[in-house]
């Protein structure tokens, strides 16, 4: 099988579609409320991928808040954080909205420099910095939510950045 090189536009994309089926898990409880057969209750992540042969596949079950739903934190009226601690104190859990677009897109170490020169230039990106110590290439180290009224001419914007080149 030949190796194809994702593009950013291929990994916002399916960011994007991960942020899309959280969402939509958190409005139909499938993941959020109880997870029985774990026993475990709260938010919990399914981190996803798209192989080459077009077959999704799962890498992670998280029993917790997951970086792909962070986008939550601006584009959602709740927050996956908010969420989480609702269901784990038992509390009535309202129903989700994406208030408005959104893309987000994950900075690792060796994006760190480019994208800290963003942000004076992109005023309405959010950016957010883990803090953590040591910069090593494929470390996630911050993301960017980008609130958006048009995905493509947003994902156009993030290309023409080369950060993620």
């Amino acid at each position: 099988m030949s190796e194809k090189k994702l593009t950013v536009r291929d990994i916002v994309t399916v960011a994007i579609m991960i942020a899309l089926f959280l969402a939509i898990s958190i409005v139909i409880g499938m993941g959020t409320v109880t997870m029985p057969i774990l026993y475990l209750y709260g938010t919990a992540g399914i981190e996803m991928f798209i192989g080459e042969d077009n077959e999704i596949y799962i890498n992670e079950l998280a029993p917790r808040p997951h970086n792909s739903g962070h986008y939550s934190i601006e584009a959602c009226n709740f927050s996956q954080f908010d969420i989480h601690n609702r269901a784990i104190c038992n509390w009535p859990l309202p129903k989700i909205e994406l208030l408005k677009p959104v893309v987000m897109v994950n900075v690792l170490g060796q994006h760190v420099e480019k994208t800290q020169e963003l942000i004076s230039k992109k005023p309405t990106w959010q950016f957010h910095d883990y803090g953590k110590g040591e910069i090593r290439v494929d470390r996630k180290m911050e993301h960017v939510t980008i609130l958006t009224d048009d995905i493509n001419k947003t994902l156009d914007e993030i290309v023409s950045t080369h950060v993620w080149d």
